[in-house]
């Protein structure tokens, strides 16, 4: 019998003839096979691949000159795998934060989170861990489409096969943007060297910031001149313009975020 199969390893029991105390036993699938030889009763075996339907079978080493039996009848064992996560659901959604849950499968004991601006490459977003099948993230951008992706982690270095994925967009944000009287241009776009963005229909102060496809932020503009220090703010009456310079961010897309005391907004920039 075969008996506590895990993705790598399987305990293996049978019936003991006489004092025999050796064993070999014989497992093998497609492009595998290998006999171990033990002392032990039962016997757990370990280094399988997980997912994977094995076979087996028993032979025993008869006395101190370790005489070779006949093999046992065949016993066929699949090794677990990590469920891939099912019912991924994005509730409570803001205009900065989106919280996501899944059905919790008891293999698993933590889940690995992906998630980055929609479209971005398996591997570049931004990674959390949760021991929870619900899971809330923050300090995302008004009106944004975002992917969010899923595994499951059964053990070390075992988790589910496929990620699952969602695309999510965050609500609008309460400040002024497109739908009243604020407005953002940039120009050129694509661009190479510089870009100019003129903000518009808006009072107060404002940021602006370049961010890549992952949310990590890559530039901010700054203001001030004639000896005073540069800030991070630039106080606009109804008009603001900034030209940045984007010569040293490599080639690709990134989104421009314009945001302040009355305005939240989020455009996308390309550089070429």
């Amino acid at each position: 019998t075969v008996y506590d199969i895990t993705n790598a390893s399987a305990t293996f029991n049978w019936n003991v003839d006489g004092e025999d105390t050796n064993w070999d036993i014989h497992v093998w699938y497609f492009n595998f096979d290998s006999v171990y030889r033990i002392n032990s009763h039962p016997a757990t075996v370990d280094g399988f691949i997980a997912g994977v339907t094995y076979h087996a079978s028993i032979r025993t080493l008869c006395g101190a000159d370790l005489i070779e039996g006949d093999w046992g009848d065949t016993v066929t064992f699949t090794t677990a795998t990590c469920p891939n996560v099912t019912d991924l659901t994005a509730v409570d959604i803001t205009d900065n934060s989106i919280t996501l849950t899944w059905t919790a499968d008891p293999m698993a004991h933590d889940w690995t989170i992906e998630y980055g601006f929609l479209g971005f490459d398996e591997g570049t977003g931004t990674l959390v861990t949760t021991e929870n099948n619900r899971f809330t993230i923050n300090g995302l951008f008004a009106n944004t489409p975002y992917d969010f992706y899923v595994k499951a982690v059964c053990g070390t270095d075992w988790l589910s096969e496929n990620w699952t994925g969602i695309s999510v967009t965050t609500r609008e944000s309460q400040g002024i943007d497109d739908a009243t009287s604020a407005t953002c241009t940039i120009f050129p776009n694509p661009a190479s060297g510089s870009t100019t963005i003129s903000v518009g229909g808006v009072n107060g102060k404002v940021k602006i910031e370049v961010v890549d496809m992952n949310g990590r932020t890559v530039a901010v503009a700054t203001f001030g001149s004639n000896g005073k220090k540069a800030s991070e703010t630039l106080e606009c009456n109804s008009d603001c313009v900034k030209t940045m310079e984007v010569d040293k961010l490599a080639q690709g897309a990134y989104f421009v975020r314009i945001s302040g005391e009355q305005v939240n907004m989020v455009r996308k920039l390309i550089v070429k």
